[in-house]
């Protein structure tokens, strides 16, 4: 997985509108707030590089070896925290490299989590049923269209949901007492 902090301005600290061209950085872990380490960075064809702004202010993307994703960048008396790229991703998702073996990522109740891949059996069941309810709808509308086709009838098309129908006289649909479940249209059995 490749990992970068992404391009920043470099600005002065007594006037952070003012951009700083060619100004020096030097880039530590988040948790050396004494600044005693600095990490080796490259550019982002793993090149070693020193973070220097060019000319327009602007620092290039680089990467850390150490494979950190939160450091510190210090210019002077300037330090500004970063985030790379997949750790700003990270505090959105969880990290797919904790996922156990097997484990698929899938968002249930509006989280992102993962979750164990499914078995073949527990697919082919799911298929299974998918067919069974696709083909019990399409004889349900078969059978609608019918009875909107058959004269009299108080069912048409629902021109606003494709496969439905609007009942236009309710009354006239009273419940099936030979068959629980079931209706009646015009109240006959």
């Amino acid at each position: 997985m490749i990992d970068f902090f992404p391009v920043s301005l470099a600005v002065d600290p007594e006037s952070p509108t003012v951009i700083v061209p060619n100004a020096q950085a030097e880039v530590f872990a988040a948790s050396d707030t004494g600044f005693t380490i600095p990490l080796p960075i490259t550019d982002l064809s793993d090149v070693p590089m020193t973070l220097v702004s060019g000319p327009t202010g602007i620092y290039p993307a680089f990467k850390v070896a150490t494979g950190e994703t939160q450091v510190l960048v210090r210019s002077g008396g300037l330090v500004t925290p970063m985030t790379s790229v997949l750790g700003q991703l990270l505090e959105v998702i969880p990290d797919p490299r904790a996922a156990a073996d097997g484990d698929v990522p899938m968002v249930q109740g509006g989280e992102y989590r993962a979750v164990p891949l499914p078995t073949a059996q527990e697919m082919q069941e799911a298929m299974a049923a998918t067919e069974e309810a696709s083909r019990v709808a399409q004889e349900a509308a078969r059978i609608l269209q019918e009875l909107v086709d058959h004269s009299g009838t108080p069912l048409v098309p629902d021109p606003d949901r494709e496969g439905t129908f609007l009942i236009l006289n309710p009354v006239a649909i009273a419940p099936n007492p030979a068959r629980e479940g079931t209706f009646t249209i015009g109240g006959a059995a």
